[in-house]
């Protein structure tokens, strides 16, 4: 009997141990998502993304609108005043927003206090040089910033040169179009 007691409190302590590491480590996914504040998710905190493919395997299974900008580019933060009524736009819709900060050399906090300050809520990574060549190997990469991308829910770019969130009703009517969503009479 003080076996078997033995050999159950043993087994319990391990079960408790097991449930703990899970709960700290997040569960099993090998990526962590990284929530700098509510609504804006780091993809790239813990592990650079290297590869499109790499990015697409981190990121939701949805529709996805992507932006690629700087905190130095004039143009990029001209287009966040739109940002509103996009994201209304994005969330009756359930599409997602990816942010590709193109930034070399500035330092992380920074970069998180940027995007806190302008709220920049959605996914967010930042181009590795590795990122860049890859983008640029698949015929992605636009050297002018900014750019915006149309993604599919598998991952695949359905425009790479798609309208900017100051075309309003033009970017709506190009992702309604191009993601094939219901219009509402």
């Amino acid at each position: 009997m003080t076996n078997l007691k033995a050999l159950s409190m043993k087994t319990v302590h391990k079960y408790y141990m097991l449930l703990a590491m899970l709960i700290l480590t997040g569960g099993c996914k090998t990526e962590k998502v990284w929530n700098l504040a509510p609504g804006i998710y780091i993809l790239d905190k813990d592990k650079p993304v290297k590869t499109y493919e790499d990015l697409a395997a981190r990121l939701p299974r949805k529709a996805i609108y992507v932006d690629r900008w700087a905190t130095w580019c004039e143009p990029c933060l001209e287009e966040f005043e739109h940002y509103d009524s996009l994201r209304t736009f994005l969330g009756d819709h359930d599409i997602a927003i990816l942010y590709l900060n193109s930034d070399m050399n500035i330092e992380e906090s920074r970069w998180f206090e940027f995007i806190k300050e302008h709220e920049l809520y959605g996914y967010h990574v930042r181009l590795s040089q590795d990122l860049i060549k890859d983008l640029i190997a698949n015929a992605l990469f636009n050297p002018l910033i900014p750019q915006f991308m149309i993604i599919d829910s598998t991952g695949r770019v359905l425009d790479k040169n798609a309208e900017r969130p100051s075309n309003g009703e033009a970017l709506y009517n190009q992702l309604t179009e191009t993601l094939g969503l219901q219009v509402n009479p």
